[in-house]
């Protein structure tokens, strides 16, 4: 009889910490910031691609142990570009392109016991870019937004309220290619 007591307490026990871990997960605010290296390729024809660093930050909300929504904002790096052989005997084009985005993401994520985590991403980006070009002391510049859908997946790790990840993502802003790989940490509160 106090065998099958102490089963019942230990059991018991073991149910309320594990319905108290799961709601630590369910309905926790979180923020955070990323670092990343982006490849940005425009849609003009001879220009190519150039890497730059951006950065990043965002909150959201995890709903539970899978699904998460969080907005935020994306500075992508700055490339610079030249375009040449536009005509003969001409000097080159240069390009310097400013590009950040405002989002709302959606993730969906799988943790394994040991914290472990792969997930993907689906986000609404409202981006912004400037463009500047120069040429033989002749300069001028533009303005371009949109909204646009990018997908993203990646893996990490994830203990007590801390949240590290490694991720990647693609971009098709009306025709400039973005490529990102980022590394961000996120805090649960």
């Amino acid at each position: 009889m106090k065998k099958s007591i102490l089963s019942a307490v230990i059991l018991s026990a073991l149910s309320f910490a594990s319905n108290a871990s799961a709601e630590q997960v369910d309905n926790q605010w979180f923020w955070g910031v990323n670092i990343s290296s982006d490849s940005i390729e425009p849609e003009i024809p001879g220009m190519g691609s150039d890497k730059a660093s951006g950065f990043g930050l965002f909150a959201g909300k995890q709903f539970n142990e899978h699904i998460s929504v969080m907005a935020g904002y994306k500075k992508f790096g700055t490339p610079t570009f030249e375009l040449s052989g536009m005509c003969l005997g001409c000097s080159a084009v240069d390009f310097n392109i400013d590009l950040s985005s405002l989002y709302v993401k959606s993730r969906l994520k799988n943790t394994f016991d040991n914290g472990f985590m792969v997930f993907a991403d689906l986000a609404l980006n409202s981006w912004d870019v400037d463009a500047k070009a120069s040429y033989a002391g002749y300069s001028g510049s533009g303005n371009v937004s949109g909204t646009d859908l990018s997908f993203g997946a990646g893996i990490g790790y994830q203990n007590d309220r801390h949240e590290y990840t490694l991720g990647f993502e693609n971009y098709d802003f009306d025709g400039t290619e973005v490529t990102s790989a980022s590394v961000s940490y996120s805090y649960s509160f």
